[in-house]
């Protein structure tokens, strides 16, 4: 795989031709402060719920949801027709595409057809904090990108304590500056969950990678941290539900686990960390330790998963990483202070 973060492939390119066909709107102006992004495949029930989390959103500034449709045919939820034909507080608009192009083929789509200078793409099974919006355009600059912290849910009764009055503090938020190094850990987020992103820079690095699948996201968020600096609201103002998708389909994880150790070898053999002698043999430790953790809950998961196979599949003793699994990464990501 070519994991070069200085080349800016053209992925905008690869669905060129393929239309996104506006199916229905209630849009009554052309420019907004922040565009919601939803690509969708097949899930009109959960897609209302996703969609009620960014109509709420409290705020004044100005703000487009834009639902963009990947589903082989094209059969939108009445109730989801009835929001957009009746919401005069928010715009709406709903595309669908003409082929299906994909997972991140269509969030890049999302970029292309965000009208806004500042974006998020919110998947259509996850929640927004109705402060998410203000919170994370507070905090937006030209030199940097923002992202905050998500919680874990299967059922929307689990987070409704979240949107009880007075939740949320009334200050100013917490947040730090991650350095670019502390992404060779991972991402702070489920995808692009909660993240807010500048439109020109998106396309300018190329959008997200489908090359690179599974990993296009985190792929993207180097790409991008290479030339803005990150901010982290440590904050829950995004909720990710935990349910069955293409990520937790067993070939798609082992495919995680060998391109996830590809890419940090990639990584420490770049440039980019800067690593001191002492970091590298760290960072590579770590690296290890991730990875091993990761096939430990696979194979509680999974009964096909075979610890041994994996291990040697990808060049590594069974032993080593099994021993290494049960290293505390948790402490060790606090006295680092990582992510």
């Amino acid at each position: 795989m070519n994991f070069d973060l200085n080349h800016k492939f053209n992925t905008f390119e690869n669905n060129a031709g393929i239309k996104s066909s506006l199916i229905i709107e209630n849009c009554k102006r052309e420019k907004y402060d922040v565009s919601i992004m939803i690509p969708t495949y097949n899930r009109p029930v959960l897609l209302l719920e996703t969609l009620f989390s960014a109509i709420k959103q409290k705020t004044s500034l100005s703000y487009e949801i834009v639902i963009i449709d990947d589903t082989p045919e094209c059969v939108i939820n009445n109730d989801i027709i009835s929001i957009i034909n009746n919401e005069n507080n928010c715009a709406i608009r709903y595309f669908h595409n003409d082929t299906n192009i994909g997972l991140f083929g269509n969030w890049n789509r999302c970029i292309e057809l965000a009208r806004a200078e500042w974006f998020t793409i919110l998947n259509d099974d996850d929640i927004l904090a109705d402060s998410w919006l203000d919170d994370m355009m507070a905090l937006k600059d030209n030199n940097s990108f923002v992202g905050c912290r998500c919680k874990r849910f299967t059922d929307i009764k689990e987070i409704s304590s979240y949107f009880q009055s007075g939740y949320f503090r009334k200050e100013k938020v917490r947040h730090k500056i991650v350095p670019i190094e502390h992404l060779f850990f991972g991402m702070w987020t489920n995808g692009t969950l909660g993240t807010l992103l500048n439109k020109k820079i998106a396309l300018d690095i190329g959008g997200f990678d489908e090359k690179l699948y599974p990993m296009s996201d985190w792929h993207f968020y180097f790409k991008y941290a290479n030339v803005k600096k990150l901010k982290i609201i440590n904050e829950n103002l995004v909720f990710n539900r935990w349910l069955e998708n293409e990520s937790m389909k067993l070939d798609v994880v082992k495919g995680q686990i060998k391109t996830n150790l590809e890419f940090r070898t990639f990584l420490l053999r770049s440039d980019l960390l800067r690593l001191s002698p002492i970091k590298y043999i760290s960072y590579r430790f770590i690296g290890h330790v991730i990875m091993a953790k990761a096939m430990r809950i696979a194979e509680k998961e999974y009964s096909t998963f075979s610890f041994s196979k994996e291990s040697k599949r990808i060049g590594f003793s069974s032993l080593y990483l099994r021993v290494i699994s049960f290293f505390p990464y948790g402490k060790i990501k606090k006295i680092m202070n990582i992510l």
